[in-house]
């Protein structure tokens, strides 16, 4: 039961009625759950014991893949490529998470006009709160993904690609209010009380919480492309490529948060194209192959350091490849720092030959 608004007598302002006593609060407290009610919150909130599922897991899915290419006249000039595959994903973690953080775990009472040496006295109230549910029947997100393309070389050391590429995404997650207010609901004359506009938390369906997001796997999406792409070598160590993708992305919501209507059908209010969807792009790049200075480098340490650096390798580990498994084990957290300043040295110097070190080097 919440504080109902009503209108004081004599000043003519709003207050806040009590609808179980008639005691009288200020018009802060409307829509604030009732304490002569003895307390509705968390009403039908369950809270599992440590270990238990909230969720009914899958069997064993099966996610095929199949590659075909085919040499058309041969002769190594012209391949047409096709494949298909099944690719099963999960939702993010912090979806679940977020599930601790609601009551009747935590709940957020508020305190109204009062000081800090008052604070401890006042009385607390609480209202309606906006929760979060899930499926309980996971039906794990998945991709089913094809492709059909020709590759042809046409000589003076250019190939040119064209291919179609198609996707749907099936039983992605998406969010919707079970505990919105109806379209009209506004102008609808019980939604009047004592000459005042109730607040949307007394013409919920369910009275007692505030949004209830409900997270379903029911979200789906397509994408079809048209790409193309021309490479072409000019030299042993330089390659340009140019490409072009006409594309359509069409989703019912574009990420795990996004959430849909709450009222009407979903397919027809929210599936179209997505917030990402980009119909045409183009891109020009270049490929150049730096020449090695191991002819004129005595040492190889700054070269390996280089490698691992460029293959986003760890530091510890270009360290193990530079001086072995059993010093870094012995020296890389020792309090001098001298080993690990030794591999950051090495992997910058590296970085200054990739620049513009080379012309220092070879002069």
């Amino acid at each position: 039961m919440l504080i109902q608004p009503a209108k004081d007598p004599v000043t003519g302002k709003e207050i806040g009625v009590d609808p179980k006593t008639g005691q009288t609060y200020p018009a802060v407290k409307v829509g604030t759950f009732s304490p002569a009610d003895g307390g509705t919150p968390n009403q039908g909130m369950v809270v599992y014991t440590n270990g238990a599922a909230i969720m009914h897991k899958p069997g064993v899915l099966l996610a095929p893949r199949l590659g075909l290419s085919w040499d058309v006249f041969g002769d190594g000039r012209t391949a047409v490529r096709s494949g298909f595959g099944a690719y099963y994903d999960r939702f993010p973690d912090d979806q679940i998470a977020q599930l601790a953080a609601q009551p009747p775990i935590v709940n957020t009472p508020v305190a109204n006009y009062t000081t800090i040496s008052n604070l401890l006295s006042t009385p607390l109230s609480l209202s309606p709160n906006n929760v979060y549910g899930f499926d309980h029947n996971w039906r794990p997100e998945v991709v089913y993904n094809w492709s059909l393309g020709i590759q042809h070389n046409i000589g003076f050391g250019t190939l040119v690609d064209i291919a179609y590429i198609g996707d749907v995404m099936r039983h992605g997650m998406q969010i919707q209010d079970l505990n919105a207010t109806q379209y009209g609901t506004n102008f609808l004359p019980s939604s009047f009380e004592n000459g005042y506009l109730l607040p949307p938390n007394f013409l919920r369906k369910y009275v007692g919480f505030g949004s209830i997001q409900w997270m379903a796997f029911n979200s789906n999406s397509s994408y079809h492309a048209l790409q193309t792409r021309v490479n072409k070598r000019v030299s042993r160590v330089l390659t340009f490529s140019m490409a072009y993708t006409w594309s359509k992305v069409l989703d019912v919501a574009d990420t795990p948060t996004t959430a849909v209507n709450p009222d009407l059908n979903v397919r027809l209010r929210n599936y179209g194209p997505a917030g990402f969807d980009s119909r045409n792009n183009m891109t020009l790049s270049y490929v150049y192959s730096l020449p090695s200075p191991m002819g004129r480098m005595r040492s190889q340490v700054f070269q390996q350091a280089l490698d691992g650096w460029q293959a986003e390798v760890s530091h510890r580990d270009i360290g193990i490849a530079l001086y072995g498994d059993a010093r870094v084990e012995r020296d890389w957290m020792h309090p001098g720092d001298n080993l690990r300043d030794q591999v950051r040295r090495a992997i910058r110097y590296g970085r200054d030959l990739m620049a513009d070190g080379y012309k220092r080097f070879l002069n």
